[in-house]
């Protein structure tokens, strides 16, 4: 793990001096010829050209954003048709023993989130031959882990499968082939993990988008051809899944070979360093501290809910779970976007234009999730009657309003999230981060013992997000000299005040249609164009504006003019 960084700006002079040493040619030709080789937008200094950084996120984002819907619509079809063609039996015994095999899993989810880490890292300090290490490093780490849990998954996997899963005798055969090949598709879905974290780092936004894409349409084609056969659906389904998951790992692994910005840092040399690897493994474990924390107090609070108020009530609480989830998704996907750049700035130790960085981030964050969550909330009792009928059960409604609520603060509080990994100091962070997220639990006891009323759980979980917002702030404020007054401004008070006149319009319009289908639409677009007007005039600084109305004029023949 890198050393700790000084948490102050660096002189002109010492970045000049950074950047001198890193953009050098190497004296070995060799080292040279394997040097990514990059794009024209690789090029750019962004903290030098704020505005160009802004499009280069601006145009992630969208990749990104697109790429997380069109999964989501398509994936929801592909459910639907698979239980159709399978029937509950077999559709019940193939989640059981997806789910199950994904137990395993559990420790890969945090080393991708903390490979991606290091390669941002290194690529940032501009070092193809370290770059090139790391890559290696994490490719023998992810096969050491796919061999532990191909061994756990072959031996008390199996064991529990054929001795305690509940599936009834004439399928048990079928039951231990989907096993097999669930457990072959996890395997090969870990080794593509250093492949996927490589796309994100150098910013493949859009291969990433389109081959994920690709990926959900080439499951459901798998899921169209079960129509060819009459028996053995089951397994044939297994089947497809698993060669879909070899296709996908060998198109990346290609990709990631043989495009030209990678240059030679992804082929694979038989090369390992422990240290890096026990940095690697730290990271992870810290960082899970932090996620299962998480999770902990989302289970946590379906287990108090049921206590106090029964099952009719956990229905209305998973239901907005699922919302909070999808929303979660779309806005994580700007996160994504920005890593990459974020770890970048700290890894060149450039402070100064990080902090600036991340000021920005914090209003387009605002920005974003306001924009899908107010229209959103605004009209929830009209989504969830397209969504689920007139059958919703109680307080589902404004579970999903809180539950979004809660989306939207934690959205403008993930750069402190990015930033704190960019620094490699994860442990006393999630320590603090995991014991205010569960708090949430006895917090939201006392307050249903007092209230008697179930969504004070979600006004118990947003207010504690608040105090983790302001958290990331402060630890900002230790690790790179943010200043959090600054930080509130530009990503909450202004903000605020920006959405308010948007946000009265179209609730005045939500009041005089009524809830209607006709009234949520033009709320919603009364709200994004005035929204958007606001933020041009007010939300904005002059050369951000200035770019805005640069691209404007390519379609708005009035403004070239002016």
């Amino acid at each position: 793990m890198p050393p700790p960084k000084r948490a102050g700006p660096i002189s002109q002079t010492q970045s000049n001096r950074k950047r001198m040493t890193t953009q050098q040619s190497p004296e070995n030709p060799e080292e040279a010829s394997k040097a990514p080789q990059g794009d024209a937008h690789d090029g750019e200094t962004p903290e030098g050209n704020a505005p160009e950084v802004g499009k280069r996120i601006g145009r992630n984002s969208l990749y990104m954003v697109v790429r997380t819907v069109a999964i989501m619509l398509v994936s929801l079809y592909t459910s639907r048709l698979t239980l159709n063609l399978l029937g509950e039996t077999d559709y019940g015994i193939y989640s059981i023993v997806a789910g199950f095999v994904l137990i395993f899993s559990f420790i890969n989810i945090a080393m991708e989130r903390s490979i991606t880490r290091f390669l941002m890292y290194e690529r940032g300090r501009g070092s193809a031959s370290s770059l090139g290490k790391m890559f290696n490093v994490a490719i023998l780490a992810q096969i050491a882990i796919a061999g532990c849990v191909l061994v756990a998954g072959e031996t008390i996997g199996l064991w529990y499968v054929n001795n305690y899963l509940n599936v009834p005798p004439d399928k048990l055969s079928a039951t231990n082939w989907v096993y097999q090949f669930s457990l072959a598709t996890l395997c090969f879905n870990i080794a593509k993990v250093p492949y996927n974290a490589m796309i994100i780092t150098f910013e493949r936004f859009s291969f990433y988008a389109i081959f994920s894409f690709v990926e959900v349409l080439l499951r459901l084609a798998a899921v169209m051809l079960l129509l060819l056969f009459s028996e053995h659906l089951l397994v044939i389904y297994a089947a497809q899944f698993f060669g879909v998951t070899v296709v996908v790992f060998f198109v990346y692994k290609l990709y990631c070979r043989h495009a030209a910005v990678f240059g030679d840092v992804c082929r694979f040399h038989r090369y390992w360093n422990r240290d890096k690897f026990l940095d690697m493994v730290k990271f992870c474990g810290w960082s899970t501290l932090g996620s299962a924390s998480g999770l902990g107090a989302y289970q946590g609070a379906a287990l108090i809910l049921n206590y106090f108020f029964g099952v009719v009530v956990n229905a209305a609480f998973g239901l907005s779970t699922m919302v909070q989830q999808a929303g979660f998704n779309i806005l994580s996907a700007f996160q994504t976007a920005y890593s990459p750049k974020l770890v970048a700035l700290y890894a060149r130790e450039e402070l100064e234009h990080l902090r600036e960085f991340i000021y920005r981030l914090g209003k387009y964050s605002f920005y974003i999730s306001a924009s899908l969550l107010v229209p959103l909330c605004l009209n929830m009792d009209i989504a969830l009657h397209l969504w689920l009928g007139n059958d919703v059960p109680q307080y589902t409604a404004i579970f999903c309003i809180l539950s979004l609520v809660c989306n939207g603060i934690d959205c403008i509080a993930a750069p402190g999230l990015v930033c704190n990994q960019a620094t490699g100091r994860v442990r006393n962070f999630n320590i603090v981060w995991s014991i205010l997220m569960l708090s949430n639990l006895p917090f939201d006891y006392i307050v249903l013992r007092a209230t008697d009323w179930a969504p004070a759980t979600l006004v118990v979980r947003a207010i504690i997000n608040v105090v983790v917002y302001l958290f990331f702030i402060w630890m900002m404020r230790a690790q790179v000299g943010l200043r959090p007054l600054r930080y509130i401004a530009s990503s909450l008070l202004k903000p605020l005040v920006i959405a308010a006149f948007p946000f009265a319009v179209a609730w005045v319009l939500r009041i005089y249609m009524g809830d209607t289908f006709l009234s949520a639409v033009v709320n919603s677009l009364a709200f994004w164009l005035v929204f958007a007007a606001f933020i041009f005039l007010f939300g904005l600084d002059k050369e951000e504006r200035s770019k805005v109305t640069a691209k404007l004029s390519r379609f708005i023949p009035a403004l070239r003019k002016s």
